[in-house]
């Protein structure tokens, strides 16, 4: 034989003997197929992501003259956003969000759209907002001169009540060590990231103290979702043309066990007080969405079909899932949502993951003439509204549920 043939063939072998036994032998290994990227870490939207096509009539944000509410569904703000959270403050509903160009904080009462100004220490271009349950702390994403992902926990301190009326809470920043891919926080506050070079799924305090490495890994393009007190859910980032695979780990002990696939286009998203997670992947030209009880392994169909990153578990009706839905999900995504490519006028729906029952609840195209692309939806504690940024112009809404 050849012997320039020889030496082709030889490592080929090797390659194929250690796929097999990676793939046999290595149960609790998680499998990674290649992702898709894009030239921003954090993706596109906003201002350069424009819908698909021009409204009927003349948008509405749900808002009277004086900026109250007039509709179940209105806007919060008409300037872009880096994320939000419900909290409840003086035994009010409140919403809290970072306004994206500053980094400043505001506390707006939806009832009355009263709007404080909590911070207003100037950090440009925060591109990620991820708030504490509490809104007591949050950690920003942004980009450094080398367009390096900076990660900063900052500590959020209430004034103590004085005749002046201060408002301007104490800010203690931390920056996060490490090269970090995705992060979360957890129920208890602290937080939960991968980091690359080297790959690790590691904990720490809200702060960045105390930081434990529970799970190594030669694998970096994760997506980490909470579930519970004790555990999360990571999950190979979606690609349309790569399988998914997702996975429980314990952040206790490591210990990790595969729950989903292989699948394309892969989005999980657990319950935090059930055995359920509920799942978006890609079947031939169409998606699927399905809900799945790993207990007692039952799948139920939820239909119509969403994109998982749209919704969110209800915390007092843990059979509930609320969700953005469009008729408009085609093969390529979420590939083309990520980079900006594609746009959704969605409606809002309710799911019950148990009698498979569903509800629309706000059609904003119809109701108020604007096209809402769905986008990190969250609940107030209280669930009295569902809050949510436009993935078109990262604005921020809510729709109010009772």
């Amino acid at each position: 034989m050849n012997k320039r043939i020889l030496l082709i063939l030889i490592p080929v072998g090797v390659i194929i003997i250690l796929g097999i036994w990676f793939f046999f032998f290595r149960t609790s290994a998680p499998t990674v197929p290649t992702t898709t990227s894009t030239t921003s870490p954090f993706g596109y939207g906003g201002p350069d992501v424009l819908p698909a096509g021009q409204p009927t009539k003349a948008p509405s944000s749900g808002l009277d003259a004086s900026g109250r509410p007039v509709a179940k569904l209105f806007q919060i703000s008409d300037t872009p956003i880096s994320g939000a959270v419900g909290i409840i403050k003086n035994g009010s509903t409140i919403i809290r969000y970072t306004e994206r160009a500053t980094g400043h904080i505001i506390d707006v009462n939806p009832e009355t759209m009263e709007r404080v100004k909590i911070s207003n220490k100037t950090l440009p271009k925060i591109y990620e907002a991820y708030y504490k349950k509490d809104g007591s702390g949050v950690i920003y994403r942004s980009l450094d001169n080398n367009d390096s992902i900076m990660n900063t926990s900052i500590s959020l301190t209430a004034p103590k009540s004085t005749s002046t009326g201060e408002v301007l809470h104490t800010l203690n920043a931390s920056m996060l060590r490490g090269d970090i891919g995705e992060i979360a926080v957890l129920p208890s506050g602290n937080l939960i990231y991968s980091t690359n070079n080297p790959g690790a799924i590691i904990t720490s305090e809200f702060m960045g103290d105390k930081s434990t490495n529970i799970y190594t890994t030669p694998f970096t393009e994760w997506r980490i979702s909470p579930s519970g007190l004790t555990e999360v859910y990571i999950t190979t980032k979606a690609g349309s043309e790569a399988l998914g695979y997702s996975y429980k780990l314990d952040i206790k002990t490591g210990f990790l066990t595969k729950v989903l696939g292989p699948l394309n286009s892969l989005l999980v998203l657990p319950n935090p007080n059930k055995p359920v997670v509920a799942y978006t992947y890609n079947k031939g030209a169409s998606f699927v969405f399905e809900s799945l009880n790993t207990s007692t392994k039952k799948t139920s169909v939820l239909t119509p079909p969403s994109l998982v990153e749209k919704c969110v578990w209800s915390n007092k009706l843990t059979d509930l899932l609320y969700c953005g839905v469009s008729n408009q999900i085609s093969s390529t995504e979420p590939d083309s949502w990520y980079m900006g490519l594609s746009h959704f006028s969605d409606r809002i729906w309710a799911y019950n993951t148990n009698t498979t029952f569903t509800d629309v609840l706000a059609e904003p195209k119809k109701d108020l003439g604007v096209d809402i692309d769905v986008y990190n939806p969250t609940l107030t504690p209280d669930e009295d509204y569902l809050v949510f940024m436009n993935k078109t112009d990262l604005s921020l809404w809510a729709l109010k549920l009772k």
